[in-house]
């Protein structure tokens, strides 16, 4: 466990850089922490797009997470200071807003889509997951080409984490 941010490391790889992990898990968040993170961006982004129930809740069992090849986006804490200043100090998780205010809009999908994790479609493409409002999990590449769907995120983590294991050196 890395002492700063709670994080759990799991499988070092030092071949690759002195911190470099297969995985890294971050610790859950209080409903508090949440509530202050989405008041900061709601009111700095016009164009703001609540994080679904499933994911709140989701956030307080898991803050985000590197799973081989797949991010999980989350709340980095000091992103959930006013005003929000990205500490890059500390290794967290990539920011669950940033990525639906800005990320999101090379996929083209639904705006009501949640767009919370990335991931290596190939060598060359990226894809990006989002949740719809019924909670299932959709994959797009750019340029709103659908290429995967999942009844939910469970089927969703299984599957592609066993993907991304077997493409991880």
């Amino acid at each position: 466990m890395e002492p700063r941010t709670g994080s759990l490391r799991l499988s070092h790889r030092p071949e690759i850089g002195t911190e470099a992990y297969a995985c890294v898990l971050y610790p859950g968040l209080g409903f508090d922490v949440i509530d202050r993170y989405e008041g900061v961006h709601r009111a700095r982004l016009s164009s703001y797009l609540d994080i679904p129930p499933f994911y709140r809740d989701f956030l307080t069992r898991l803050n985000g997470a590197y799973l081989f090849d797949i991010a999980l986006f989350g709340v980095p804490p000091s992103m959930a200071q006013n005003p929000p200043l990205l500490d890059r100090s500390a290794l967290q998780p990539l920011d669950v807003c940033t990525a639906n205010d800005t990320w999101r809009l090379e996929y083209r999908v639904a705006r009501s889509n949640f767009y919370f994790a990335s991931g290596s479609h190939s060598s060359t493409e990226s894809v990006g997951y989002f949740l719809t409002p019924d909670n299932r999990v959709e994959a797009y590449l750019v340029g709103e080409k659908k290429i995967g769907e999942w009844a939910g995120m469970d089927v969703f983590l299984t599957e592609e984490v066993e993907r991304a294991e077997s493409r991880f050196r």
